[in-house]
């Protein structure tokens, strides 16, 4: 992709479409309580559809969250205000238990079941 729109729920709106240039990897907007600190959270933060609103207003290109994502519930949240839904650390630990490929393809299923669920 020729560029990719960044954003940050702490610094305020622009409204300029910022993007970083092709190859710059993207600030993380992270959306939890504490920004900057991802991993699986007992909810998902209000932020996160707050900012997944703010970069569809300034951009076609699809919209992913993914802080703290870590049950079909809070993927189907996060599903309402994006395109996609990234989940990191739950998934890793699930992994690192022991849960292997079988497992992991388990996890994602509950997840996408989520968010088929709430659309």
């Amino acid at each position: 992709c020729a560029s990719r729109a960044a954003s940050r729920p702490t610094n305020p709106p622009r409204g300029d479409g910022e993007h970083l240039p092709a190859g710059e990897p993207p600030q993380h907007p992270a959306t939890n309580d504490a920004p900057g600190v991802t991993g699986e959270r007992g909810h998902l933060a209000a932020s996160a559809a707050v900012v997944g609103r703010r970069i569809r207003e300034l951009t076609d290109t699809p919209v992913c969250i993914g802080t703290g994502v870590s049950t079909p519930e809070q993927a189907a949240a996060a599903a309402e205000e994006a395109d996609g839904v990234i989940v990191g650390s739950a998934l890793v630990r699930r992994v690192l238990e022991g849960a292997g490929p079988d497992g992991a393809a388990r996890f994602v299923a509950e997840l996408r079941a989520g968010i088929d669920g709430a659309r």
